[in-house]
């Protein structure tokens, strides 16, 4: 199977850090994934570090988009993601409340070092859509930076860490 998805406003799919381990492991070959909302009990149970297992078990990934519970991202060094998808450059966040932005875009810079745009469904795209911009803004900003180290740099630098 290579690609999911369910769509069921108000449908809540009970996910958490551990499903999303076992649906990673399961389908490894997914190239599409995208589960609805979280549903109108609260917020999600996957969590930032939950999108880890995306990154680990699925390697052909290309989009996703899920409800997640990004309040307390990761900030310690040990947190951090060793891994990256460099294929995904677009995602997408439902019901998503979010206290700190700049921490957010680290982890997710780190997790998909070539995303671009992010996406947002359901109330949080007018609760927290201020804070999500400034997310996708910091991020682009991390590229440019990123961009303009390779160039200045080279090529040998740019190819030492590829996330």
């Amino acid at each position: 199977m290579t690609s999911i998805v369910i769509d069921g406003h108000g449908v809540d799919f009970g996910l958490d850090n551990f499903a999303i381990l076992e649906l990673a492991r399961a389908w490894p070959l997914l190239r599409c994934l995208r589960l609805g909302s979280s549903g109108r009990r609260g917020l999600s149970r996957v969590t930032l570090k939950g999108l880890e297992h995306l990154v680990n078990h699925c390697r052909h990934l290309k989009t996703f988009s899920i409800a997640v519970d990004a309040q307390e991202p990761p900030t310690a060094l040990d947190d951090m993601p060793n891994d990256c998808n460099t294929i995904i450059s677009e995602v997408g966040f439902a019901d998503t409340m979010i206290y700190n932005p700049l921490d957010v875009a680290v982890y997710l810079h780190l997790l998909f070092p070539n995303l671009q745009k992010i996406e947002m469904h359901g109330r949080s795209a007018t609760a927290t859509g201020d804070s999500w911009q400034q997310v996708e803004r910091t991020i682009l900003a991390f590229r440019k930076v990123k961009d303009a180290k390779s160039r200045t740099l080279g090529p040998d630098t740019a190819a030492c860490s590829q996330c």
